[in-house]
């Protein structure tokens, strides 16, 4: 079993950091409209973490939380993922399904989830989500595309 696991049994909104072993819970997080997308192009987490370079991100600091509450997509743009360029590394499709979630013009944040290859855009309403994995799943009928509500 992978790392991630402890974090899909939380039930709850988390910062994973390391290896998906340091677990720090965010409360109070508002429901996010979202597309997720699997461009069909497994990525072993191992080739992941081999290709990646740099130190693990630091640790929330209280004005990160705050932010997160505030205004969740803006909070979550300033921290990243840092195992994205390794993962694009490995697999190049990982880029084209971020590219296309920042082709559309109500996507307000296109990242990455865990160390790949699946992706996710965020949303203001769930209008436009739906309308971004629509969208998306005419362009790219070879994808598995879902729009959902995170948090909800």
């Amino acid at each position: 079993l992978g790392a991630d696991v402890p974090v899909c049994l939380a039930e709850t909104c988390m910062r994973v950091q390391g290896i998906g072993d340091i677990l720090e819970p965010v409360q109070n997080l508002a429901a996010l409209p979202a597309v997720l997308i699997w461009p069909g192009a497994p990525v072993a987490t191992p080739d992941v973490f081999r290709r990646r370079q740099g130190a693990f991100d630091a640790p929330l600091t209280p004005q990160d939380m705050t932010r997160l509450i505030s205004d969740p997509i803006a909070g979550l743009a300033a921290l990243g993922n840092g195992l994205t360029e390794a993962a694009i590394g490995v697999e190049p499709a990982v880029a084209d399904a971020l590219n296309a979630l920042e082709m559309i013009a109500s996507c307000r944040l296109a990242r990455m989830s865990g160390s790949g290859s699946a992706v996710f855009g965020l949303f203001e309403t769930r209008a436009e989500a739906d309308t971004a994995a629509e969208t998306l799943r005419r362009a790219h009928p070879d994808w598995w595309v879902r729009s959902t509500v995170l948090g909800d």
